[in-house]
């Protein structure tokens, strides 16, 4: 079987062989005869197989998925072998040919299943011998044709065998010439190596004799070096070796040989050898001791020796730092601080004189001119040189520091003296050169830092002059005078009299404590907790006051008509104006004009006490000013020194005294009285800082003093409170010692109190003379009033917590308060030559300077009266204008048994009026009520009107003007009962009304008509953003202008006068492509624009002239959002743009061209569409492009507004879609915060004096977040009023609490942020006033359709300017009540 397989591989191979050459020669018969023969091939298989396995199996069918034929078990189980009938047999062996011959598979199942007998072999194999016959005879008949081309394949093959064998004899040669060669290759190679290696012998003993000779050589130079060392020759001898040296090294190094180590060893010996004795011989030459330093000469030889072995710099340098130490040292120093040793050269040596003379800069020069030349006289240059670069940087380092910047005098006048040390130190510098000395250099920026110097000595000498007067103390105590003018008006705290007078304290008794106090029913002072300890110096203005400067139209309707309240239902008659009138204190005269016409000015005087130190102090600063005046003005004859360059820094030396002066003061001012003269010391310094920083005013100075003077001033003032703190704790403590006077008539307590209030009065009295010799005489009982209104509250307090007072008791109670009361004669005014004579006709000021002194007399009444007395006091007697029903009750309970009488007065007493106390304050400026008159008790049935007329005559004005009242944050829209039952509160409440100038009801000034929607608008006005930010010479004073942004894709600038001044260009010039959403003034001459094009755009603006009409240009086409631009936000400062899209980012730009980078070619790819349409349209016109300076990614849908801080440009503020309010760090990139609310946010603004952030909402509402990360809400409060989406917010520029907002429900509502009230959400607020759409003629549409406003903005100069859907922009302008605001 493996010989018929192998046989059949190979038949395969050239079967294929023969099927491939018939292929190729396309030869029909050859291809047949090439068949047969495959058919006969298979034959013979099939015959061999079937011989081989057909005793034992069936028949093997051709195809081999067939199953093979089986035998019945029967027939195997009798040992028989199957038969087949003869009919078959033919059948059998004509299926066999049929399938060898033509690959049939007989059809019937008989013949497949039937076996294949013996018998029928001789008949298949006759089918196959008559088969094969047949296509023999085929074949030759096919042959017969193709014979000759056999015949010449044959011809060929024969010819192939002959080339095949020339070939095989050619290989031969060649190979057993390629072994010939090989043999010659391997002879070469053993030659060349045995030459290498005889040249390696060859080179080895060529460096090996080299090697010995340069030893030899070497040995040589080592004798010489010896032989001439001993000889002395050691120039010689130091060349030779240095030779040695060189030779030695390299050859060291190469052999590396003992021979060449020990020769190293003995060099090194003798190089040692060679220096000491160099060094025996300098010092031998050389000699410096003490006060005489003796040179000799050295030969020139041995110092080119030394240099040559590398030892000179080593020697000049210790003979530098000997020559310092015995001859430069001395002289520089002085003795006894006045005296030096001199200089004096003999021959070779130079010496110091052993006296000492005065101290002359000159005579320094000279010697040191002497000490040079010495040294160049008796040194060679090869010394000398070497020397010079080691000693010139020491010596004139030794000279400016030591010598020359002290020799600098403070004084400027002296500067002028200086010149001759000047020439010294040019003579100097050109001797030092004329020798080859450097240092030229040094002393020439030396004398360039004079005016450095002479700052840093002057400053040296102020500061110490500064420490010895505070190491001196107080000195000599002065009395100085403050002179002050004011112009006096009624509305001041204390009034001035009709006569002008020096006497000012006078006055305020004629017209302020004159007034009998019968006449004073609703207007009278209340008792004051807060203690204004520096107000008697007109200090305590540091309140902060917020200054809102309001715009007022002048009226000249009816007073009553210029209130604008239309919810008000009682009018107020003439009667009861009058009836109000009558209600008014007559000598005050309120609401009349006698005492309230105009203004004048009063000079007021005051003496006080200050010590020597801040006298010291002013006369240095001013002696520092008159310097710098002189050298700014070159009044002083120095021109050799430009020391106008030491201006700046001599400004700075004031600075540096007052804060010496500061941090001194707590212990040079620890002595009696010492915080109260600091405070004097303070106040008097400061002032006479404020006059020269005033006189100077007109010039071009550089003195800064305003921070120090206010630092200055709180210093003082704070030493002034903490001195007045300390006394308030020690009349308390005093007071404590009473035990609140409970059983003040039983011993031993009434011993204690007798002793705490003789002790309060002793103190007042000591600390009223204490002071009365250093405090001016206002400040005086200003203090000693805040101290003895302290003890008065806490008697009062006392006093009215005793629940029962027996009658014992309230007469002694009544004998304390008198004691106290004794004290009133520390208050009487000071008296001039001119004025009253008698001291009995003075009348005390107590009551004006001690808060609650009215208080305290009347309780001292009331323990000493009976009912009938203090039902007086109550009714007629003022009693109710300084306590209250209930405190009073509780009085009359504490000092009357119970009865019915007590009962009905009781009674009577409440049911006779209705009264509450308030607290009038303000946080507008021009208005500010002084304390003294600013706590009230008034009826409970006054409204809007009555208090506003309480208000203007509290003020003083001449012209009444309405005013708002919040309290509590809430408008006040009816009376005061009304309030107080609304919010369940009781009479005895002090209730804190804040009054504000009452706003008129904004009114529609003008409509600007455009031809599509109006999505956004912008002003250009003197107090606009852009205005401020900008250049004078960039600024248009009074020329407003209004931008507005339109659907149609156009901007347009507009005048007040509704006119169109300039037009932006169509989109195939430049512009927008579509709808414009947003516009800004970057500046008087820059705009930025976006819009739903994805492009945010800048353009040059001009102003039209004379000979030119305004003219918009674009200028920067800035690209990078993938959707439409809602919102802009600039600042101009830091040239910054924000921009918010709908692709949920915000982008950062630059104005400036330089600044901004290239634009991504993915930007411009995604504008290649809105690009085409700019082509269908026109020409294009060539505008730069940009990008992005970076895009802020966090948001999770469209952004709807964005804003920078309005405190720091470096963090914006985003709102969006995604109901989140971020917060940017601009210079990383960043989110650092987000707020997340219940709505979408559409609109943005900032609420700076709040610390807040107004978000309009989609669901109608305005949300007022706070951003702090201290805040513990989100929602500090929210707005409601609108019925449509807040699309629009603007802040009122006149009010720190007001706010605009535009919506899609038509309307532009104003909103006050005090007006709230407290609900289930928190705080909410409502709107003060709407204004309609005056398209459709002020009506209210709840949808707001065709009336949709897009934009507002507050501008104070122009109003409220709103545009929308009604293709407009409309102007409303409200005006506050008060003209003198309004101007």
């Amino acid at each position: 079987m493996l010989d018929v397989n192998s046989q059949e591989d190979g038949h395969e191979k050239r079967k294929s062989d023969c099927l491939h050459k018939a292929q190729e020669h396309q030869n029909p018969a050859l291809h047949q005869l090439l068949v047969g023969r495959e058919i006969l091939r298979n034959y013979m298989i099939s015959m061999l197989d079937l011989g081989l396995h057909a005793p034992n199996a069936r028949l093997l069918h051709l195809k081999k998925k067939e199953p093979p034929l089986k035998v019945s078990s029967k027939e195997q189980g009798e040992g028989k072998e199957g038969t087949v009938s003869t009919y078959l047999e033919a059948d059998l062996c004509t299926a066999i040919l049929d399938s060898v011959q033509h690959g049939q598979y007989p059809e019937s199942e008989d013949i497949i299943s039937a076996p294949f007998p013996p018998s029928a072999f001789p008949d298949a194999i006759r089918l196959f011998h008559n088969a094969r016959d047949q296509v023999k005879a085929r074949v030759r008949s096919k042959s017969k044709n193709s014979a000759p081309d056999i015949d010449g394949w044959i011809s060929q093959a024969k010819q192939l065998r002959n080339d095949i064998e020339a070939v095989q004899s050619s290989s031969s040669d060649i190979l057993s010439k390629a072994q010939q060669n090989k043999e010659l290759q391997r002879d070469v190679h053993d030659a060349t190596t045995k030459l290498h290696l005889l040249q390696e012998e060859l080179a080895f003993s060529q460096d090996l004799a080299a090697m010995i000779h340069n030893l030899c050589r070497i040995r040589a130079i080592v004798g010489q070096v010896q032989d001439l060392s001993n000889q002395g020759e050691l120039l010689e001898a130091i060349e030779l070796f240095i030779q040695l040296e060189k030779q030695l090294g390299p050859a060291k190094t190469r052999h590396r040989v003992k021979a060449f180590e020990v020769l190293a060893i003995v060099t090194n010996d003798l190089r040692r050898e060679i220096v000491e004795d160099l060094n025996r011989k300098w010092h031998d030459l050389i000699c410096i001791n003490g006060r005489t330093s003796t040179v000799s000469l050295p030969q020139d030889q041995q110092s080119r020796a030394m240099e040559n072995l590398g030892l000179l710099y080593e020697h000049i340098s210790d003979f530098t730092a000997q020559l310092e130490l015995a001859i430069l040292l001395p002289r520089f120093q002085l003795q006894n601080g006045t005296h030096e040793r001199l200089l004096s050269v003999d021959k070779t040596t130079l010496k110091l004189s052993a006296t000492a003379s005065t101290s002359d800069v000159h005579q320094l020069i000279d010697d040191l001119n002497m000490f040079i030349a010495f040294l160049a006289m008796n040194l060679p240059p090869s010394i000398t040189d070497p020397l010079s670069k080691v000693l010139a940087p020491v010596l004139i380092g030794r000279l400016i520091s030591i010598r020359l910047s002290t020799a600098i005098p403070d004084d400027l006048t002296a500067l002028r003296e200086f010149d001759s040390t000047r020439d010294e130190i040019n003579r100097f510098s050109e001797l030092i050169r004329s020798h080859g000395w450097p240092g030229q250099a040094q002393l020439h920026a030396w004398m360039a830092s004079i005016p450095r110097f002479w700052v840093d000595q002057r400053q040296t000498s102020s500061l110490d002059c500064v420490r010895q007067l505070l190491h001196r103390g107080y000195g000599e105590i002065k009395t100085v005078e403050r002179v002050e003018t004011q112009v006096i008006s009624r509305q001041d705290g204390l009034f001035t009299s009709d006569t002008q007078t020096d006497n000012w304290d006078a006055g305020w008794y004629d017209e302020d404590i004159g007034i009998p106090p019968e006449r004073k029913p609703d207007l009278q002072n209340t008792t004051g907790q807060e203690e204004e300890d520096v107000s008697a110096w007109g200090l305590n203005d540091e309140a902060d006051d917020v200054a809102k400067s309001e715009k007022a139209a002048s009226s000249g309707e009816d007073e009553n008509d210029a209130w604008g309240w239309g919810d008000d239902k009682n009018t107020v008659e003439d009667s009861e104006s009058a009836q109000y009138d009558q209600r008014t204190p007559s000598g005050l005269r309120i609401n009349g004009h006698d005492r309230q016409k105009g203004q004048r000015q009063v000079t007021l005087r005051e003496s006080y006490n200050i010590t020597a130190l801040p006298v010291g102090i002013l006369d240095l600063i001013e002696n520092i000013v008159l310097d710098m005046d002189q050298l700014s003005h070159q009044s002083v004859s120095m021109s050799r020194f430009p020391m106008d360059s030491a201006v700046p820094g001599l400004a700075a030396i004031p600075s540096l005294l007052l804060v010496m002066f500061r941090a001194c003061a707590s212990n040079v001012y620890s002595l009696n009285n010492g915080n109260m003269f600091l405070y004097n010391d303070c106040l008097w310094l400061a002032d006479q800082l404020q006059g020269i920083l005033q006189a100077r005013s007109a010039k071009q100075s550089h003195l800064r003093l305003h921070a120090d003077i206010v630092a200055l001033e709180a210093f003082g003032k704070r030493s002034y409170g903490k001195e007045m703190e300390s006394q308030r704790t020690i009349i308390k403590d005093l007071l404590d010692g009473a035990q609140g006077f409970m059983n003040c008539t039983e011993p031993p307590f009434s011993q204690e109190c007798d002793i705490a209030v003789r002790t309060i009065v002793d103190r007042l009295r000591d600390t009223h003379k204490q002071w009365k010799g250093v405090l001016s005489y206002s400040a005086l009982l200003q203090s000693i009033g805040s101290l003895l209104s302290s003890a008065i509250d806490k008697i009062i307090i006392d006093v009215e917590d005793m629940s029962d007072i027996s009658e014992p008791e309230s007469q002694r109670l009544t004998a304390y308060c008198r004691q106290v009361i004794a004290v009133e004669d520390l208050f009487l005014p000071q008296q001039s030559t001119d004025s009253i004579s008698s001291q009995e006709a003075a009348v005390p000021l107590t009551a004006v300077y001690v808060p609650g002194w009215l208080r305290f007399q009347y309780l001292s009444e009331i323990l000493d009266s009976s009912l009938v007395d203090i039902k007086y006091l109550w009714t007629d007697g003022g009693l109710q204008l300084e306590y209250d029903m209930e405190e009073v009750v509780e009085l009359i309970e504490a000092l009357f048994a119970d009865s019915e009488h007590r009962r009905q007065y009781v009674m009577e007493t409440e049911q006779s009026t209705s009264q509450v106390r308030i607290r009038l304050s303000t946080s507008q400026a021009g208005i500010v009520l002084p304390e003294t008159i600013s706590s009230l008790l008034v009826k409970t049935d006054l409204r809007r009107y009555e208090l506003s007329g309480l208000v203007n005559a509290l003020l003083g004005n001449e012209r009444a003007v309405p005013f708002d009242f919040l309290i509590n944050g809430i408008f006040l829209r009816g009376s005061l009962d009304d309030y107080l039952t609304q919010h369940a509160l009781s009479s005895e409440t002090t209730l804190k009304v804040e009054f504000v100038r009452a706003a008129i009801p904004p009114v529609h000034l003008a409509s600007f008509k455009h031809d599509d929607w109006v999505s956004s608008v912008d002003v250009l006005s003197p107090m606009s953003p852009a205005q401020r930010w900008s250049s004078p010479n960039e600024r248009l004073p009074g020329h407003e202008r209004i931008l507005s942004a339109s659907y149609d894709g156009l901007l347009r600038i507009w005048n007040m006068s509704s006119q169109v001044t300039v037009t932006s260009p169509s989109a195939g010039n430049g512009g927008h492509l579509s709808s414009v959403k947003a516009a800004k003034f970057v500046s008087p001459s820059q705009l930025a624009s976006s819009g739903t094009d994805r492009t945010v755009r800048l353009w040059k603006y001009r102003e039209a002239s004379d000979d030119s009409p305004a003219v918009m240009s674009p200028q920067i086409e800035l690209h990078s959002h993938k959707a439409s631009v809602d919102s802009i936000a600039v600042h101009q400062p830091s040239s910054r743009i924000l921009s918010a899209s709908a692709d949920h980012t915000v982008c950062l730009w630059s104005t400036r061209k330089s600044d901004a980078p290239a634009v991504p070619e993915s930007s411009l790819s995604a504008h290649s569409s809105l690009g085409a349409k700019r082509r269908k349209v026109g020409p294009a016109v060539s505008t730069a492009q940009r990008g992005c300076l970076s895009i802020l990614k966090s948001h999770t849908a469209p952004v709807s507004s964005v804003i920078f801080a309005p405190n720091d440009s470096t963090v914006a503020y985003s709102a969006s879609w995604d109901h989140g309010l971020k917060t940017w760090d601009l210079p990383t990139s960043t989110s650092i915060d987000t707020r997340s609310t219940s709505h979408a946010l559409l609109s943005l603004v900032a609420v700076p004096y709040l610390n807040l952030v107004a978000a309009g909402t989609s669901a109608r509402h305005i949300t007022l977040v706070d951003l702090r990360a201290s805040a513990t809400k989100i929602v500090a409060m929210t707005l409601r009023g609108h019925s449509n989406a807040v699309v629009s917010l603007a802040i009122d520029p006149n009010n720190a609490y007001g706010l605009a907002s535009g919506s899609h429900d038509g309307t532009c509502r104003v909103w006050d942020l005090r007006s709230t009230k407290t609900d289930k959400d928190g705080q909410v607020g409502q709107s003060m006033y709407t204004i309609g759409r005056e398209s459709i003629g002020g009506a209210l549409r709840t949808s707001g359709d065709g009336v949709k406003v897009f934009g507002v903005l507050w501008d104070p100069d122009i109003g409220i300017v709103s545009a929308g859907e009604d293709k407009s922009v409309q102007i409303n302008r409200g005006q506050c009540a008060d003209p003198v605001a309004q101007s």
